[in-house]
């Protein structure tokens, strides 16, 4: 983790997640080989070293110390060093497009998914606990015996309730719908809303670049030109994007974020949204994903995501960051954080992954929404 990383709750988080070797789907031809720790076609993974001296050898100078810590918080530290950003802020959402078609397909197919899908990530986790309340007990001394048998009998208890639960709702949900239909309406939306939103976030880089070509002075002018253009014109967040300073070595690029929409503020007794010390809205997760939220505007693509609160779909990943490798034609993220013990460390290792379009853009179960963002960067990082 960075340093003083308590007092930065969003990236802070990032620690929490987690993902399977075998979540990802492939879609079409794998344009990578497969990776060597069995993962799909389509993805490559690679150790952190290995990842640190590829990215050096790109940018042809070594990664500083603080960057090399962000990679410690997996794939949002690797977005960040990609874009040069070395401080305590996420990767800049300002400039962040989705398609608001497949978002609406996917969130009205999310909405009969999502909640058995949470209820069954519950019992696989009372699952797990129960084995290793079980596998203790083998080994327990007297004094500790009598103690986990109480543990495992209430955890049998609420695990059954749960698993009775969990096939109730499947068990109604299909009497209405047809489950894998469902799933693949699901999964189509994602990859061609996460298609549509790369091409358009693209495009939108690429009339960035044909300005700052034109060697724009500063910001206020780069803005000044770029709301010239009618697609450009209806943006937001332009000037808040754009790095201070010269602009002279500054390049758009793109990259991604897949979240889950259904998250819920807390409020006080007034009405009012919850804040941290920082001023960042506090809330929750919810099994019901909320396609309004961030429903992207019907002319721009462009979608709001200050009412973000970094929670992720309860028993599911909470985010995953992805950027866009424009020399390769390929996406980077990671599995997850480096943990801080070292038992862990070496049982799950964090893995880089050099993912295909069509691996990438597929997506996980665990989201529901995914926006491609445009930032900026300064060429002698990239």
């Amino acid at each position: 983790m960075i340093p003083d990383s308590a007092a930065v709750p969003r990236l802070a988080e990032a620690e929490n997640t987690r993902r399977t070797s075998d979540s990802a789907r492939v879609r079409g031809p794998a344009a990578l080989p497969p990776a060597s720790d069995g993962a799909a076609a389509g993805r490559r993974a690679y150790s952190k070293a290995e990842y640190i001296a590829m990215f050096e050898a790109r940018r042809g100078q070594p990664l500083s110390w603080s960057e090399t810590k962000l990679l410690d918080l997996g794939c949002i530290g690797a977005t960040m060093v990609r874009l040069g950003r070395t401080g305590i802020d996420p990767p800049p959402l300002h400039l962040a497009f989705a398609d608001a078609r497949a978002h609406r397909a996917a969130s009205e197919a999310e909405k009969i998914l999502g909640p058995g899908e949470v209820n069954t990530a519950a019992v696989n986790s009372l699952a797990r606990e129960l084995r290793s309340y079980r596998i203790a007990l083998k080994t327990a001394d007297p004094a500790a015996s009598d103690r986990i048998r109480d543990k495992i009998t209430d955890l049998e208890e609420i695990f059954d309730r749960a698993k009775a639960i969990t096939r109730s709702y499947w068990s109604d949900a299909m009497k209405s719908y047809d489950i894998t239909d469902l799933q693949n309406r699901r999964e189509t939306a994602k990859f061609e809303g996460n298609r549509l939103a790369f091409e358009r976030a693209s495009g939108i880089a690429d009339k960035f670049n044909e300005i700052l070509a034109g060697k724009p002075i500063d910001a206020t002018e780069f803005e000044r030109i770029a709301r010239q253009d009618e697609q450009l014109a209806g943006l937001h967040g332009i000037a808040e994007s754009l790095p201070s300073g010269d602009l002279a070595d500054v390049r758009a690029t793109v990259f991604s974020k897949h979240f889950w929409s259904g998250q819920i503020e807390t409020l006080d007794a007034t009405g009012q949204v919850v804040r941290d010390i920082f001023g960042n809205p506090q809330g929750r997760a919810g099994d019901i994903p909320d396609p309004d939220r961030f429903a992207p505007n019907a002319d721009t693509g462009q979608v709001d995501m200050s009412r973000d609160l970094y929670k992720g779909k309860p028993g599911f990943i909470k985010f995953d960051y992805g950027w866009y490798d424009e020399k390769n034609g390929c996406w980077w993220n990671a599995n997850h954080a480096e943990h801080s013990d070292a038992d862990r460390r070496a049982a799950d290792p964090m893995r880089f992954y050099q993912c295909s379009p069509e691996v990438f853009l597929a997506g996980l179960d665990d989201f529901d929404s995914s926006v491609m963002c445009v930032a900026f960067t300064r060429t002698t990082l990239s």
